[in-house]
């Protein structure tokens, strides 16, 4: 699992500013169809800067997709495991 392997599944990456905030979205839609959000916000909105945000909410966003792929992995090892015990 690494970032690189993780990118490779992003089939579309769209941020956009969630309208009078200074809230960043990014909405990141793999090659399978989902969808992950990754969010960013300025609690000072005279320091917002949407490119800022954009790659904080790509960020968070990817750091989400990591824990759902150690999720997936250690579950398909668990699983492997089960079969082994039952031969």
């Amino acid at each position: 699992m690494t970032l690189a392997g993780i990118q490779a599944k992003i089939a579309d990456a769209v941020n956009f500013v969630v309208p009078g905030t200074s809230m960043v979205l990014a909405q990141l839609t793999l090659k399978s169809g989902y969808v992950m959000l990754g969010q960013a916000y300025f609690p000072d909105i005279g320091a917002f800067d949407e490119k800022v945000g954009a790659e904080l909410a790509y960020n968070d966003a990817i750091r989400k997709l990591f824990d759902m792929e150690a999720y997936l992995l250690a579950e398909q090892q668990y699983r492997a495991g089960l079969e082994n015990l039952a031969q």
